[in-house]
């Protein structure tokens, strides 16, 4: 992305209310969503969990619902299906960090887990 392209995405995330959160503000969330740690790899905060599954096509099934709730809401997770479990990385990738928006995706994807 060019740096004037760079500089309209970033101003538009910020006018929709699309900013980083704050190291404060990912700690008081935290505890709202049983379940999700925060997670940096290469310096960057994403919030993850891991998801239990009796085999994999339940694994498999579940990583379908997510991507259908991610193309959705036009946000998109890191995800890595092994046998019996799903790992799930929500960031924006964008701002380099965790965002109100990613909060509100690792709500909605332990949703779909309890469901």
């Amino acid at each position: 992305m060019s740096g004037c392209r760079r500089a309209i995405f970033f101003h538009l995330l910020m006018y929709c209310g699309m900013k980083k959160c704050t190291d404060e503000e990912i700690v008081s969330r935290l505890p709202h969503i049983a379940g999700w740690e925060v997670v940096r790899p290469e310096g960057v905060g994403r919030l993850f969990r891991v998801f239990a599954f009796d085999d994999f096509s339940g694994a498999v099934a579940f990583c379908v619902q997510v991507a259908m709730l991610a193309e959705k809401a036009d946000h998109h997770p890191m995800m890595v299906v092994e046998w019996g479990s799903v790992q799930v990385s929500w960031w924006s990738h964008e701002l380099k960090g965790v965002s109100e928006k990613d909060f509100e995706m690792a709500e909605a994807t332990s949703a779909l887990y309890d469901s």
